[in-house]
C-alpha cells in the first residue's frame, strides 16, 4: 500500500479508534507471551511466595449478563490448576503480615478500586494466637458431641458462634431446600465447631466432609474431616468423588488476607469459590454466607475480612446460578450473618484440565 493511501486512511480514523486499536494490539502481544502456557500465570504477591493463579478465576473484566441480584458472569475454571493453588499455599514466610497492602498488591486486593479498604483492623499472630483455646473449640468431634449440639438446637440453645437467630435461619433454609440435602453427601468449608455438620445430619444429610486447615479428628461415622491440601491432592489424582452439595458460613471472607498466617492472595475468596464449584456435582448446590454491606457496596476491613456487595458477589457466584437469596429475620442488626445464598451448578461440563 502506498504511503499516501495509508496516510489517507489514518486521517479518517478518530483518536478513540486509534486508542482502541493500540489496546487490542497490546492485548494480543501480551497473550502471545503466554500462548504455550494456557491460563496459568505466575503472579508475584508482594513479598510473599509466588502463587500459581488461574487467570480466569481472578479476572475482573469479564462479560456480564443480567442477574436478579447482581450481574451474572461465566468464567472458565480449569479445576486441576485451581486445586494446585492449595498445594502451593502455605504459611506466610514473614510474620506479622503487612498491616497495609503494598503498592504492587493494592489494585488486585481492592479489585481495581471497586472494593476499597475502609478500615484497618490488623490482626497478627499475637491476636490470633491460641484462638481455639480462648474460644473453647473442641477439635475432637465425637458422636456424643454431635448429639449434644443437635439436642441443643431442638431446645433453642446456640450451637455456633453466631447466636440462636443464625442457627434458626440456617435450619429454616435447610428445611426449605430439604431436597438438596436429604439423603445426600456434602461438604463444609471452614468449620472449627461442628454446628453446621450437626444441623446437616439432623436435616437428613447422608454424610458430611469438613474441609478445614485445623487438624480435626472425627469419630462420628457420618462426618469426615480433611485439609484443603489433602483434598486438592486427591482431586488432582482423580481420587476425590464429587459432592451433591456444599456450604460455607462466615468463612471465605478471610481467605488470602493473611489474618490467620496464610500467604497473601488477593483473590483467595474467589479461588475458594472456584474450588467449591469444582468439588460439586453437576446440578449440585452450594449454600454461601459471607458478610454483606447494608448498601450493597464492597469493601475490605484489612486484614480482618471483606464485606460483600454487588461488585464482589458477582465474582463469588461466577459460573453458578443464583437460586435464591434467603434473608434472616433480624432480631438484632448483624449484616455478617443476615444472608444465605443458594447457588446451583448448572453446567454438565467439568473442566479437569
Amino acid at each position: 500500500m502506498a504511503d499516501t493511501e495509508l496516510l489517507s486512511i489514518l486521517k479518517r480514523i478518530s483518536a478513540k479508534e486509534v486508542l482502541r486499536l493500540v489496546i487490542i494490539l497490546a492485548a494480543v502481544s501480551f497473550l502471545a507471551m503466554f500462548h504455550n502456557r494456557g491460563d496459568d500465570v505466575v503472579v508475584e504477591i508482594g513479598n510473599e511466595v509466588p502463587h500459581l493463579i488461574t487467570s480466569s478465576v481472578c479476572e475482573h473484566a469479564v462479560e456480564e449478563k443480567y442477574g436478579t441480584y447482581f450481574p451474572k458472569i461465566q468464567k472458565n475454571f480449569k479445576c486441576r490448576d485451581i486445586m494446585k493453588i492449595a498445594l502451593e499455599e502455605g504459611p506466610a514466610p514473614k510474620w506479622p503480615p503487612l498491616n497495609f497492602p503494598n503498592e504492587e498488591d493494592f489494585l488486585n486486593i481492592t479489585q481495581e478500586g471497586k472494593m476499597p479498604i475502609t478500615r484497618i483492623y490488623y490482626f497478627g499472630r499475637k491476636q490470633e494466637k491460641n484462638l481455639g483455646e480462648k474460644n473453647n473449640i473442641n477439635y475432637r468431634w465425637t458422636p456424643e458431641l454431635i448429639q449434644s449440639l443437635q439436642k441443643g438446637a431442638i431446645n433453642g440453645k446456640p450451637m455456633g458462634s453466631y447466636g440462636i437467630d443464625s442457627d434458626q435461619h440456617v435450619m429454616k433454609v435447610l428445611d426449605k431446600f430439604s431436597d438438596v440435602i436429604s439423603g445426600k453427601s456434602g461438604f463444609v468449608i471452614g468449620s472449627e465447631r461442628p454446628w453446621l455438620e450437626a444441623l446437616l445430619l439432623m436435616k437428613g444429610a447422608k454424610h458430611v466432609t469438613t474441609i478445614e486447615y485445623s487438624q480435626i479428628h472425627s469419630t462420628h461415622p457420618n462426618i469426615s474431616t480433611i485439609t484443603p491440601k489433602e483434598i486438592s491432592e486427591q482431586y488432582i489424582k482423580s481420587e476425590q468423588p464429587l459432592f451433591d452439595f456444599g456450604i460455607s458460613f462466615n468463612s471465605l471472607e478471610h481467605s488470602g488476607l493473611g489474618r490467620y498466617g496464610e500467604s497473601i492472595n488477593s483473590c483467595g475468596d474467589l479461588v475458594a469459590m472456584a474450588s467449591a464449584w469444582c468439588l460439586t456435582k453437576s446440578q449440585g448446590h452450594f449454600l454461601l454466607n459471607v458478610p454483606q454491606s447494608d448498601d450493597w457496596s464492597s469493601y475490605i476491613e484489612f486484614n480482618g475480612h471483606r464485606k460483600y456487595g454487588r461488585d464482589r458477589l458477582k465474582h463469588m457466584a461466577a459460573s453458578w446460578d443464583v437460586v435464591s437469596m434467603e434473608k434472616k429475620d433480624r432480631q438484632k442488626k448483624d449484616s455478617d450473618t443476615d444472608y444465605l445464598w443458594v447457588l446451583k451448578k448448572h453446567t454438565d461440563i467439568i473442566n479437569k484440565q
